[in-house]
């Protein structure tokens, strides 16, 4: 049987693409994001939260930011 491996975004990575794309170095990381979106969806990665990266999520003061990054974070991650 095949092990996925599992990874822990911090809550800048949830945040990224929701960032000014303008920025090259933001562009190729929000690029980052997406693969790793690729690989939940395909089986590769499980991500894992932990309740230090709902408590930053929650300090965020822009809120459409915050609904988008909390999204993400509860889409892609698994409770272990």
């Amino acid at each position: 049987m095949k092990r996925i491996r599992r990874v822990y975004l911090d809550t800048n990575i949830y945040c990224r693409p929701l960032d000014n794309q303008k920025d090259r170095r933001i562009h190729m990381e929000t690029q980052t994001f997406l693969e790793i979106v690729n690989d939940v969806e395909r089986a590769i990665i499980a991500v894992v939260s932990s309740d230090y990266v709902k408590f930053e999520i929650e300090k965020i003061s822009d809120l459409q930011k915050k609904k988008d990054a909390r999204g993400f974070e509860r889409i892609l991650s698994k409770r272990m």
